[in-house]
């Protein structure tokens, strides 16, 4: 009984930990263990990209989840069109290559874009901070918000200048 009460709680801490990195770094650690078996032959190719787009597409927006939702839409229907004897292996395996190279680049040009805006936040500050500082500015510069509401026919309007 102890030993299934330690190995649940060990399962929800590794759950809640994965569940807290980035889309991106979550596709990494699920391909890192599933792209093996799907080059084995014990997971198809389609479901294999099917989880990859669904791993980014179900996470919060990072700079290039398009770029990666795209690339692994793309290699799902590859990798379909494959299964169902359309293509050849020769061509899905082609555009795989393609599509890991696509990848590179964008993971490349996202790594470029965060070293800029680190280098550029000033020490011991988040992107969450610097936003909610321009926000509260936002709201300053912008004055008091007048709101006023009516209802006509049972329904309630809201305006605001």
């Amino acid at each position: 009984m102890r030993r299934i009460i330690l190995a649940t709680t060990a399962a929800v801490l590794l759950s809640a930990c994965t569940a807290m990195l980035p889309p991106r770094l979550q596709a990494q650690e699920f391909a890192q263990s599933a792209r093996p078996q799907a080059e084995a032959g014990q997971m198809k190719w389609s479901d294999y990209y099917g989880a990859m787009y669904r791993t980014i597409a179900d996470g919060r927006p990072e700079a290039g989840s398009t770029d990666r939702m795209k690339i692994f839409g793309m290699m799902r229907t590859n990798a379909l069109a494959y299964e169902d004897g359309q293509i050849t292996r020769e061509q899905f395996f082609g555009r795989q290559r393609s599509a890991d190279e696509s990848y590179m680049s964008v993971a490349e040009r996202d790594l470029a874009t965060q070293a800029r805006l680190d280098a550029s936040r000033p020490r011991g500050k988040s992107a969450a901070d610097e936003y909610a500082e321009k926000a509260a500015a936002r709201a300053r510069e912008s004055g008091p918000i007048n709101c006023t509401s009516s209802t006509a026919a049972g329904m309630t309007s809201t305006h605001c200048d």
